[in-house]
């Protein structure tokens, strides 16, 4: 079975619309403070807090690992890096023994961001694809 564990903030939710596609138990990140609505806004507050690497609060179901052999990765690239809300959550709620499948989305989509992803979780895991989707194409 699998865990998707997925954080959308956009109005498009574009990380939910794909972790919806996946045939698995669908986990929402949900960020706990205030996200700006307004996109300028929501890209410096969060770019910022991306690159100083600010933690940030998040409302997650507790999820019982055991009772799945694969997790899946959903989250947007934000100044160039993983989500700043999914990388506080690998951080803090490791997972071990599983086969791992990481699915970035960027507008940009340079492949440049999705590069060193493996090393976000537990080194016992198994990367088995990374992915970057990019405005309705993925890419390898």
């Amino acid at each position: 079975m699998k865990a998707v564990i997925y954080l959308s903030v956009s109005k498009k939710k574009r990380s939910k619309e794909i972790a919806e596609a996946i045939n698995g138990d669908l986990y929402e990140m949900i960020p706990a403070n205030h996200v700006p609505k307004f996109i300028l806004f929501r890209l410096v507050v969060l770019g910022f807090a991306t690159i100083r690497d600010k933690r940030l609060p998040y409302d997650l179901p507790k999820i019982d690992f055991d009772k799945y052999d694969e997790v899946v990765l959903v989250f947007p690239i934000w100044a160039g890096r993983m989500a700043q809300y999914m990388k506080c959550y690998l951080d803090t709620v490791p997972f071990k023994n599983k086969k791992v499948t990481i699915i970035a989305s960027s507008d940009s989509g340079r492949k440049g961001y999705i590069l060193n992803l493996t090393e976000i979780v537990d080194e016992s895991n198994e990367v088995v694809d990374i992915v970057m989707y990019k405005k309705n194409q993925l890419t390898l």
